[in-house]
């Protein structure tokens, strides 16, 4: 019998959720080792994934997501000793995210996917991610100010050329007084703020959402590993720690409750300005992903964390 594992991307725009689901698509339809996973099924419409997946191989950018094209994928994937599963997902845009942020709730339509997955995935982009600075960190002559006006006679502030105002010409303001020039505020943009706090805001929505209901299991995916591959004793979990640090105290909180991971991807394996031939490279070895250990996987890795949890265990 087949199990329905509902499975949602999750993440802020640029982070890599398409590019994932492109390379799983292209390596799992290439037929990896015998003991990981391989489709059995194919969804009746492939065409989106085809092009995302023929985008991914050319090292071409990703086609835009949309929920009117990708917002039900589902294929059958099995591995030896693993009962098959049923894989559901949407592929959402990244702005669906950003707006939950902005917004006090998440739409409904991404809303209800939330919902019903079974194993959520947050993507955390390594090469983008920031952490907030504090304004002490900043130069002052980064700020941007107001300066009053120069006095036009200055040094001479009573003789007959002198704009100060007297009492029987004096200006709007409360008492006889002219107003202060109105300083200069930058317009908030919240999608301008850094990503960890971005990130924290969106795992709060997220807890809203759920309410009384139970969470399921989180799996942070840090996408573009291929950066720390010359660093072999860093693991996830401490990346996070040292990079998005208000994001990794908000899961340290929620594993008291919860299941939550920390894992690495490289879907591009690795930056295709710095290695243009990486497109060349068999699709099998080229996308690839660390546990939460530090142990090199394939790019199917996030799907065996949540297969081998010990509620699914037999």
């Amino acid at each position: 019998m087949t199990d329905s594992f509902r499975l949602c991307l999750l993440g802020l725009p640029k982070t890599g959720k398409t590019t994932y689901l492109a390379a799983l698509w292209s390596c799992l339809r290439s037929g990896l080792a015998e003991d990981r996973y391989r489709i059995t099924e194919l969804p009746g419409d492939t065409a989106y994934l085809d092009a995302i997946s023929y985008a991914w191989a050319a090292g071409d950018p990703m086609p835009r997501s949309s929920p009117e094209v990708s917002d039900h994928i589902e294929f059958t994937i099995e591995a030896p000793a693993r009962p098959p599963l049923q894989v559901v997902l949407p592929d959402l845009p990244g702005e669906v995210f950003l707006n939950a942020v902005r917004r006090p709730v998440i739409d409904e339509g991404p809303g209800a996917a939330v919902l019903s997955s079974d194993l959520l995935l947050l993507f955390v982009n390594c090469q983008t991610a920031k952490m907030f600075e504090p304004l002490g960190d900043h130069p002052v002559d980064a700020v941007e100010t107001a300066e009053p006006p120069a006095p036009a006679n200055e040094g001479n502030i009573d003789g007959p050329d002198s704009t100060t105002p007297k009492p029987d010409d004096a200006g709007d303001g409360p008492g006889g007084e002219l107003d202060p020039p109105a300083p200069r505020f930058r317009e908030f943009d919240i999608g301008a703020l850094d990503s960890d706090t971005l990130n924290c805001e969106l795992l709060g929505r997220l807890e809203d959402l759920f309410g009384d209901e139970t969470f399921p299991p989180l799996l942070i995916v840090l996408s573009a590993w291929d950066m720390y591959v010359g660093e072999p004793d860093l693991i996830p979990d401490d990346w996070l720690r040292d990079h998005q640090p208000m994001l990794w105290q908000h899961i340290e909180e929620l594993r008291r409750t919860m299941t939550v991971g920390v894992v690495g991807v490289s879907a591009q394996g690795a930056d295709y300005k710095d290695h243009p031939d990486i497109v060349e490279v068999d699709v099998k070895a080229r996308s690839w992903g660390s546990d939460s250990d530090g142990r090199k996987t394939d790019v199917a890795g996030p799907l065996l964390w949540y297969h081998d949890l010990p509620s699914r265990d037999g």
